[in-house]
């Protein structure tokens, strides 16, 4: 679900539940089709998890290699689509408006329809009426929204995000599950200095709590300003006003990058010789790359949202009580202070080691 307020949440969660068990008990469950040529995938939040998405993608295309596919999107992802490869259709998704979003799905057909929803009810909702033969999701720890699925799998917060969409399409569809994200149309840069990336902010609900200390990140930009690096400070248009007054504040040899398109910063990072980054979806953007990425995990629990790959380092706060996020939302009742308790130093051993 798009990142919306409490009251649109518990609207989903009482509502959104009530609907859905009432659609289950009158729902003849069916079975996979025989013939799978039109596939729907919704993923409506977040460009971290898109990104993950796109690893399954890829195995569903080597499973039905005659099927087309087609991935909606929500508001706060659809810029995703620059970088989503050419052969899956990518469409809007109003979320946040339902008849409208019923409007948009009435218009296709599918065969299998895959919601990667871990806890909106209102994505089973859509699923529900997408207009498909067969639907599949998540059946998640007292999220009430699995009763409308023709078949499910159980959501385990004990692995990581991709491991989950791989094990519902693996269970569900019998698709073996192996890729990596495949990220397309990446604009290359040919810069002629040495350079690192940097990525300061964390969007969504309480992303401030998963913000590094300012004066740390400065640390972190002596240190590799005196190894000879370019920093390029990455960031939404929004942060672009956030990185200048960084700047203005610490003189690091560094480059304000914040606001460029989404397929041009790709091709910074994929170029850079590393990226430091807090949890958000510049950091799931590197790996997916091949960049050497070091993440930053307060809050966010690294086994379940961290960067995979041989190149990416995950470095966890040293405090008891954080690494407490599942799904994305738990705040209420845990530390605001994680990200104060992650080490520079640490961080500069693991730097020291990479370049």
């Amino acid at each position: 679900m798009s990142r919306t307020s409490k009251l649109s949440k518990k609207i989903d969660l009482y509502l959104g539940s009530l609907i859905l068990f009432l659609l289950g008990l009158i729902h003849d469950k069916k079975k996979k089709p025989a013939e799978i040529y039109q596939i729907g995938v919704l993923k409506e939040a977040a460009i971290g998890d898109t990104i993950l998405v796109c690893a399954i993608l890829e195995d569903l295309k080597i499973k039905y290699p005659h099927a087309k596919l087609t991935l909606f999107l929500g508001e706060s992802n659809y810029l995703m689509r620059e970088l989503i490869p050419r052969n899956v259709d990518c469409v809007y998704l109003p979320v946040k408006s339902p008849l409208k979003a019923y409007k948009v799905l009435k218009n296709y057909h599918f065969n299998v329809f895959i919601d990667l929803g871990s806890w909106p009810r209102i994505n089973s909702i859509y699923s529900y009426f997408s207009n498909s033969e067969f639907v599949i999701g998540f059946k998640t720890l007292s999220q009430y929204r699995h009763y409308a699925y023709d078949a499910f799998s159980l959501h385990n917060p004990k692995i990581h995000e991709l491991d989950n969409y791989r094990n519902l399409i693996s269970e569900c569809l019998d698709v073996q599950v192996h890729h990596l994200p495949h990220l397309t149309n990446i604009v290359p840069h040919y810069l002629d200095c040495k350079y690192c990336v940097f990525h300061l902010w964390a969007g969504g609900e309480n992303g401030q709590l998963r913000e590094w200390p300012i004066e740390k990140w400065a640390k972190i930009g002596e240190f590799v300003n005196s190894h000879g690096f370019v920093i390029y400070l990455t960031g939404s248009p929004a942060e672009k006003v956030k990185n200048d007054d960084f700047l203005k504040r610490y003189k690091l040899f560094a480059k304000n990058y914040a606001g460029e398109k989404l397929c041009k910063t790709a091709g910074l990072i994929k170029e850079a010789h590393f990226t430091v980054s807090v949890n958000t979806g510049i950091m799931h953007l590197s790996w997916a790359l091949g960049t050497k990425t070091i993440s930053l995990n307060g809050p966010t629990n690294s086994e379940r949202w961290g960067a995979i790959g041989i190149n990416s380092y995950n470095i966890n706060s040293s405090i008891r009580g954080c690494g407490f996020l599942n799904l994305g939302n738990e705040y209420q009742g845990h530390r605001k202070d994680c990200m104060e308790y992650i080490d520079e130093n640490m961080l500069i051993k693991v730097l020291e080691k990479m370049i």
